[in-house]
């Protein structure tokens, strides 16, 4: 009975040895990989929380991506309609100048000559790309043209819109979109008014020795008008898009601190528990392998 006792007591604390062992290589695979859990089976509860959190944060860093772009499709719209504002501006003090009864013929198709220049760019400016090659002002038509021009003679004689009516938006927070362009048919060819007409109208005038009409230089600042509010708007969008951007970074930082917090091992504390852990394996190996002459590890 009493061998039998003895060989009983050899292979629990050998059992113990081995099993302790094995909690050993379980607590330094997870040190080596600074994660809470390992695998699914892990802790299925806990690992589903895990994605959860991860899914978030990467759609988070999905909607970063999209700011970028909305700040970029914001600030080149906005250097096109600067541009055009400030070339309509000058466009309107020709016509001024071309309306003052001093003026004689030739000086008036001067005038209409520049003005026929400040319709080209004006028209150049209305088909620009943003930085992914699509046309601003064509709303969700972008890979066409906004405006085709009938020409006479090599000189626009007509517009003709390709665009829709939509404002494409972009996607820059889990819960905001944002305009980021206008469609032409906002700034160009609005229904109260048509630039491209109005410049043909005042440079054929001139060019023919007449003066453009108080109704023309009227309708030129109803589409300058237009212009600016597209420049307002943007500012506005433009608030938003850096709103969202910062609120982006505090979600971000707070989802991957919760994160770290449930995913992340807590090494300094795991450390400890290994070395414990280590010290008592070795510490039991060593008093068995005494009393028993042999080592429990080259028993195993």
């Amino acid at each position: 009975m009493e061998r039998l006792s003895t060989s009983y007591v050899f292979n629990r604390t050998l059992s113990g040895v081995m099993e302790n062992r094995s909690k050993l290589v379980d607590m330094y695979e997870q040190i080596a990989s600074g994660k809470q859990v390992r695998k699914a089976s892990d802790d299925p509860v806990l690992t589903a929380r895990i994605l959860d959190f991860q899914r978030n944060v990467n759609d988070i860093t999905q909607s970063e991506r999209y700011v970028v772009t909305a700040q970029n499709d914001l600030s080149g719209e906005e250097s096109v309609l600067t541009q055009t504002q400030t070339l309509l501006m000058r466009a309107r003090t020709l016509i001024m100048q071309g309306r003052n009864g001093t003026q004689g013929v030739d000086n008036k198709q001067i005038i209409g000559s520049e003005l026929n220049q400040i319709l080209e760019q004006v028209a150049e400016l209305s088909n620009s790309l943003n930085s992914d090659g699509a046309y601003i002002f064509a709303g969700y038509r972008a890979d066409n043209e906004a405006y085709t021009f009938t020409r006479v003679g090599g000189d626009i004689t007509a517009s003709t819109y390709n665009g829709d009516s939509f404002s494409v938006e972009k996607t820059v927070s889990p819960t905001l979109k944002v305009k980021v362009s206008h469609p032409g048919d906002e700034i160009f060819t609005t229904p109260a008014v048509n630039i491209f007409d109005e410049l043909i109208q005042a440079r054929d005038d001139l060019l023919a020795g007449n003066s453009p009409s108080n109704a023309n230089l009227a309708n030129l600042d109803v589409g300058i008008d237009s212009v600016t509010q597209g420049i307002t708007d943007i500012g506005a969008r433009t608030n938003k898009v850096e709103s969202a951007s910062e609120v982006n970074k505090l979600l971000k930082n707070s989802m991957e601190v919760s994160l770290s917090k449930i995913r992340d091992l807590d090494l300094p504390t795991a450390i400890t528990h290994f070395t414990q852990l280590e010290t008592s394996v070795e510490a039991i190996n060593n008093t068995f392998a005494r009393v028993s002459k042999i080592s429990l590890f080259d028993y195993i």
